[in-house]
């Protein structure tokens, strides 16, 4: 349950401008390579599933620090949400929009699986007041597909985009995943040109990963897949920092590239230290100073709100380390870099100070000169290091530094 203070005001909040996460965690085929939390065949319990979420959005609705929000983005994750009927989607909407402050001109955005659309469908989604729509291709060849057990195929995914834009969707982003066990670079071009062919507004490149616990990985351990050499994944993602910016997708974070103004609202929010709020089962949620999350079980989550209960499994209040680490980490992750300026206001220290092992490993040399330090910080110094760069009062990975992002930053923990 989110905190509130001695007074019985709100709880201290970053921003009033929030983010608003919805979970649907069923499934009708689980992908080998999925860790969310995601369900197959257990379409029967969605109606009972929504109605624990309207209860879920009602006892949020009543609590001071929710209702001190205005949310401008909304997102349906999953799972599959497109799973959903037309309907229900204007059902649950309605719920949301008749118990949270909404600002104007909504962000709100359906991830969907191509195998689960229809123009009709899709009409009848933006009617109901989806006006982004998040389309899980992964590749545009078909062996690919199968191999990431995917229910759709290359030429169902290019239909199922281009009835989008018929139906009148002007906000279309694409997922795509590379570094699959053999994939190569001309293969993985291939992919890439074929989404910028269909013109969509945003593009998600991710990296396959392999997480414990899921089918892929055990494949894996038992050697019946090999991942590809960190060398070659590499070469992929270096390539793709080239190709989609040289066709109109500049990238604004590591894995995600957009038109001018098509940019995730909502994922931002995650990066950049704003309030949001997840419903559903393994949603988390971040309500400065602390963050919380539901129960990863459809049972517990279900029982939790049957009893009248918020589903909450855990929380923690976000120290002083970890507000300055996630600075560094998120702010990294994106083109513009951290922040200094906006570093030593939210964490009362300057990022020179607070780092200054790592800086001075990275630069080669120590920040202990505080009018140099303030120079930087205003933006009167560059200084170019080999993976890191300090301009116009942020720090920024450089083209190589992108690559090793998670090395790079780990040495900030």
């Amino acid at each position: 349950m989110p905190t509130q203070s001695s007074s019985g005001g709100p709880a201290s909040l970053k921003k009033l401008d929030a983010g608003l996460y919805i979970h649907f965690p069923f499934c009708e085929v689980r992908c080998g390579y999925c860790d969310f939390f995601t369900l197959a065949d257990r379409e029967a319990q969605i109606p009972e599933y929504l109605l624990a979420l309207e209860a879920e959005i009602k006892l949020y609705a009543a609590h001071q620090s929710v209702r001190s929000l205005q949310f401008s983005t909304l997102y349906f994750g999953g799972g599959t949400p497109t799973i959903l009927s037309p309907a229900q989607f204007e059902g649950l909407l309605h719920t949301v929009k008749s118990s949270f402050r909404f600002a104007e001109n909504v962000e709100v955005t359906v991830e969907a699986n191509p195998a689960t659309l229809d123009e009709k469908k899709l009409c009848d989604y933006l009617r109901a007041g989806i006006n982004r729509l998040s389309l899980g291709v992964q590749s545009f060849h078909d062996d690919e597909l199968r191999f990431l057990e995917r229910d759709h195929d290359a030429r169902q995914a290019e239909e199922a985009f281009l009835a989008a834009r018929t139906a009148g969707f002007d906000n279309l982003s694409m997922d795509l995943i590379f570094s699959l066990p053999g994939q190569s670079l001309s293969r993985w071009r291939q992919t890439l040109q074929r989404a910028v062919d269909l013109a969509p507004d945003h593009i998600s490149t991710y990296n396959l990963t392999f997480e414990k616990g899921t089918p892929l990985t055990e494949a894996l351990i038992q050697g019946k897949v090999r991942q590809l050499p960190e060398e070659a994944q590499r070469s992929l993602q270096l390539a793709t920092f080239d190709f989609l910016p040289e066709r109109g997708f500049p990238l604004y974070e590591i894995s995600n590239y957009a038109k001018p103004g098509f940019e995730s609202r909502h994922n931002q929010k995650y990066w950049d230290g704003s309030s949001y709020l997840g419903l559903g089962p393994s949603a988390h949620s971040y309500l400065s100073p602390r963050r919380f999350w539901n129960a990863r079980s459809l049972n517990g989550y279900l029982d939790s709100l049957a009893k009248g209960e918020l589903p909450e499994a855990s929380g923690e209040s976000i120290s002083q380390k970890t507000l300055a680490f996630e600075k560094v980490y998120l702010g990294l992750r994106r083109s513009r870099g951290v922040d200094l300026v906006e570093f030593e206001r939210a964490t009362g220290r300057s990022l020179f100070d607070f780092y200054d092992r790592a800086m001075t490993k990275f630069f080669d040399r120590a920040f202990d000169v505080s009018d140099e330090t303030q120079d930087l910080t205003t933006g009167k110094t560059s200084l170019a290091g080999e993976l890191l760069i300090i301009e116009d009062s942020c720090l920024r990975l450089t083209r190589d530094g992108f690559v090793l992002c998670d090395a790079i930053c780990a040495e900030f923990d």
